[in-house]
């Protein structure tokens, strides 16, 4: 109901005693109610449009981790199974695209920042506000990001620093759109001195989990419990590594190899960040909700080994005039 009045400043009540940072999902929720069922009457009840909404938002957030894919491999049938391993893995797991609850609407928003990260530190600097988005979002979602997102960050703009002065445009429009994620923050802060920035301050300071507890905590989202997680993390990380090298000898373009190398390497330091935030970050480790947005991770190497496997198959003609059956 704030939201749609505009008037609404924070992100959603944590149970440790503050608000998370923005308030984004929340004014599209009520875009949602306000568009198809106060408005329209689409829809019989207000939560249908927030839900429909959110989808909606879901459903473009993986388009647009499709898309950069396809920028750089220019393969219809690379991203064409890159959709069907997606659609299978969110069947498997709907309600992180079907559900409202924050800790779900936070993996969208991460699967496309992994992506956009490794297309900018490459050099696709016109999808830089892609990643201002897409990082925006999962700010305002969690407090937790305010650490993960700005290293990443680094990690895409360090290597383009150079660059960046000479595109101005682009960078124009990344910083009209963090301007909006950072409007409803600073004014909180403005407002309602000192907002909750001291609660967060206050919060990392507090003793560490162990480490294996905490890696038990981070491989249950690999795979059915720990252990098969565990085996499986190790299996993808080295199942893509080795296609990855297999395009430097098999003649593809150089620009898909780079892209396919940056975003491996973007998915091993979200990884090794995540980590970390499991070891000092989560209060208690049986609340497995708070590392939900992280199944991210492991889709984006599926994504990445199937689109691989995908454009070393086409540069083989004898695959590739039988592979648009084999895909359809």
């Amino acid at each position: 109901l704030q939201a749609k009045h505009f008037a609404l400043l924070t992100g959603h009540y944590s149970r440790v005693g503050f608000h998370h940072p923005g308030p984004a999902f929340f004014y599209v929720q009520a875009g949602g109610e306000w568009l198809l069922h106060d408005l329209t009457r689409v829809v019989p009840a207000a939560y249908n449009g927030q839900a429909i909404a959110i989808m909606a938002l879901n459903a473009t957030l993986i388009a647009l981790a499709l898309t950069i894919l396809y920028t750089w491999v220019r393969s219809a049938a690379a991203v064409l199974a890159a959709a069907g391993i997606t659609l299978i893995f969110l069947a498997e797991h709907p309600q992180l695209v079907c559900s409202t609850w924050m800790p779900h609407v936070c993996f969208a928003p991460f699967l496309l920042y992994i992506f956009a990260v490794a297309s900018v530190a490459v050099g696709r600097l016109p999808q830089l506000w892609i990643m201002v988005l897409a990082g925006g979002l999962l700010v305002h979602g969690h407090a937790e990001f305010l650490l993960l997102v700005p290293v990443l960050a680094l990690a895409a703009l360090v290597p383009q620093r150079h660059r960046l002065l000479k595109h101005r445009r682009e960078v124009l429009i990344a910083s009209a759109v963090l301007a909006l994620f950072l409007l409803p923050m600073v004014l909180n802060v403005t407002l309602h001195w000192p907002g909750e920035i001291p609660q967060y301050l206050a919060y990392g300071h507090r003793a560490p989990n162990s480490p294996v507890a905490a890696a038990r905590f981070l491989a249950q989202f690999w795979g059915p419990g720990p252990a098969l997680g565990t085996v499986f993390l190790v299996v993808l990380f080295a199942a893509d590594l080795a296609l990855v090298r297999k395009l430097a000898h098999a003649g593809i373009d150089e620009a898909v190899q780079a892209f396919s190398c940056r975003l491996l390497r973007a998915t091993a330091l979200a990884t090794a960040l995540f980590a970390f935030y499991c070891w000092y970050g989560v209060d208690h480790l049986w609340q497995s909700y708070i590392g939900v947005f992280s199944y991210a991770l492991p889709l984006t190497l599926l994504i990445l080994g199937s689109s691989v496997l995908m454009v070393l198959a086409m540069s083989r003609q004898v695959v590739a005039r039988h592979l648009a059956a084999g895909v359809a």
